[in-house]
């Protein structure tokens, strides 16, 4: 068989009640030179049978399996390092895509031969306790709130405006070069440190944004580890250390006091919900100073972008809803 163009990694753990819709969703992609790389990070519930069960209906499916529970990260990496496509797409075990996602990707790729990094627009949902879906709000900044066609993307705005936050789709001779990989010794901020590498990585060319909301991210209530802005700051740290990148050295020391910020008050929210963890280790790369006097302003910001974000979407919105309920209903 010829070699997949897209190599899609799913980490899952203990994920039976969504990973067979993530599934089906992936393997509904338009585009179908896939390989579904699923990696069972030592699940006890039935995920190794939702994947046993999609291999054999679909032969794009691989499994793998060492045994043990070794975090999402360890799983990730492990993926990675046994797919074989030109594209390297990570998803999470939860989350559904839009049926057109690849193939607007690779058409990007077309448009912009030379980038190495693309990503797409994630926006939000949840099911409420009726079993509806609601689509929440896209994950915006300032230069990215509008829709449209594929473009290149500001890296130092989406560095400021969204912690450089990206659902990764990576050329593979691009990710083997630079040796970058999950850490899999941070419980926070590890996706985080991966895409800021790739992102700020020196001499690439210009990463490309498809200017769509493709990826459907599940906002569901979950656990986090605690010491946001200190595991902010040791991603940025790590990040610089890998790429040697003085820009983002200096974007996360001028930009610190107000990402910390709003890292301690998500902290706060969660430790209110009874979600919030242990901190993690972390070495920051400067001392940590929450400002509220910046924080809150850029609050505010991030508020009125999901406001535009949400105009932008009007049309879009209700379309996507019933997208979702209708991916909701399939599973392998």
């Amino acid at each position: 068989m010829a070699e997949p163009v897209v190599s899609v990694v799913i980490a899952a753990y203990n994920a039976g009640e969504t990973l067979g819709c993530t599934l089906a969703s992936v393997l509904a992609q338009t585009h179908d030179s896939l390989e579904v790389v699923v990696v069972d990070d030592g699940s006890t519930d039935d995920t190794a049978e939702i994947i046993e069960r999609a291999a054999a209906g679909d032969d794009r499916v691989s499994p793998v399996s060492y045994g043990g529970n070794r975090g999402r990260s360890f799983a990730r990496n492990e993926g990675m390092r046994q797919s074989t496509g030109e594209w390297i797409a990570v998803v999470d075990a939860d989350d559904l895509l839009a049926h057109t996602r690849f193939e607007q990707m690779l058409a990007a790729a077309s448009r912009f031969p030379s980038t190495r990094l693309i990503t797409d627009d994630r926006i939000g949902w949840r099911l409420d306790h009726l079993g509806f879906v609601h689509v929440e709000h896209r994950f915006c900044a300032r230069h990215t709130w509008r829709l449209g066609g594929p473009r290149p993307l500001d890296r130092r705005h989406h560095f400021t405006d969204r912690f450089g936050h990206l659902d990764m789709f990576v050329r593979r001779d691009f990710w083997e070069s630079t040796g970058v990989q999950y850490p899999d010794d941070m419980a926070r901020c590890e996706d985080l440190c991966v895409y800021n590498s790739l992102l700020f990585w020196p001499d690439d060319p210009e990463p490309v944004r498809v200017a769509q909301p493709t990826y459907y991210y599940r906002l569901a209530p979950t656990s986090r580890a605690g010491g946001g802005p200190a595991a902010l700051s040791d991603m940025a740290r790590r990040a610089v250390e890998t790429t040697g990148s003085d820009e983002l050295a200096e974007l996360s020391r001028r930009y610190q006091p107000a990402h910390s910020w709003l890292y301690r008050r998500e902290d706060a929210k969660m430790a209110a919900a009874g979600r919030l963890g242990d901190p993690q280790a972390a070495e920051p790369l400067v001392p940590i100073t929450p400002d509220a006097k910046v924080g809150a302003p850029a609050l505010v910001g991030l508020k009125a972008l999901q406001l535009l974000g949400r105009f932008s979407d009007r049309t879009a919105n209700p379309l996507i809803a019933q997208d979702i309920a209708r991916q909701l209903e399939r599973t392998v």
